[in-house]
């Protein structure tokens, strides 16, 4: 289920385009509501599908952005799929249910309600489980966040698939007090893992930052001989000093391979960063063996 491979360019796109296509629908249910307000359209149903189409390409612009890094592709995939069946659907609802009549759609509602269930299932697991930093304690958050979104989504499975027997489960079996305190439970417990997952992602990071510290912003000693006049010499690297003698300006500058997400690659053979899950650029990739590059000093 979990493939870190690298994204190619038409994979990077799909982001992009479930982004825009999130945009227009936005645009389109503002502007249908605007004119519902002012009573130009007085179908509402036009309304509920530019709002189904939005929500469908959120969920969508989602799971697209977790593929596009190399995570869980094809379960984001699964995702998508099952997304635009539960909206087809749901517009299809939308424009035949007052035809058919709403009591001859249970079955297909609830068919319709079950792929919206996995959509969602996919797109909240695929967010909660996108990064995998912060430490043990940020996993566990993780890990917690994703077995009570998923004991949600088998009991809402479940009593879409089994009304009567999910009924009988909770007037005579668990009560109804118990249920829906367990369910809300589930729900809080939910949202604050997924809220706080971020938060402790930062603050690991922060807290690493600080320990380790990064080769580009210490200023240590260095010993050096002048270009010019030869004079030994000892500057602060990411400084700038003059040469003791000659006063000629010197400036040692270090500079280290490191993901967009900060981490440091230096060393790393793999095609993807640990951190984040991105494709390492080719001039950034470790490659054993190679010669030293032009700038650095013949060995002796």
């Amino acid at each position: 289920m979990n493939e870190r491979r690298p994204a190619s360019p038409s994979r990077r796109l799909t982001g992009k385009v479930a982004l825009r296509a999130f945009l227009v629908a936005i645009a389109a249910g503002m502007g249908l509501g605007l004119l519902v307000i002012l009573n130009v359209v007085t179908d509402t149903r036009f309304l509920f599908t530019a709002v189904a189409i939005a929500g469908a390409c959120m969920l969508t612009f989602v799971q697209a952005l977790v593929a596009d890094h190399g995570r869980f592709e094809r379960w984001m995939r699964t995702g998508m799929l099952a997304t635009w069946i539960a909206d087809l659907g749901l517009i299809t609802a939308i424009w035949v249910g007052d035809a058919i009549g709403w009591r001859n759609m249970e079955v297909p509602m609830r068919l319709i309600a079950s792929f919206g269930v996995v959509a969602g299932w996919c797109t909240w697991g695929g967010a909660v489980l996108f990064a995998r930093s912060g430490g043990t304690l940020t996993a566990v958050v993780r890990w917690g966040t994703l077995c009570v979104v998923t004991f949600g989504t088998c009991c809402a499975l479940f009593g879409l698939a089994v009304p009567d027997v999910a009924e009988w489960l909770v007037n005579e079996v668990f009560g109804e007090q118990l249920v829906a305190r367990v369910l809300a439970a589930s729900l809080v417990v939910a949202l604050a893992g997924s809220i706080a997952q971020p938060v402790l992602i930062r603050l690991f990071s922060t807290e690493q930052d600080a320990s380790t510290g990064r080769m580009g912003d210490r200023h240590v000693g260095v010993h050096l001989r002048c270009p010019r006049c030869s004079a030994h010499s000892e500057i602060a690297a990411n400084t700038s000093a003059a040469c003791p003698a000659c006063k000629l300006l010197l400036r040692v500058q270090f500079e280290e391979p490191r993901c967009a997400c900060g981490f440091l690659i230096y060393r790393l053979e793999g095609a993807n960063c640990p951190e984040c899950g991105r494709a390492v650029p080719d001039e950034l990739r470790w490659r054993p063996g190679l010669t030293p590059s032009p700038a650095s000093p013949p060995s002796p």
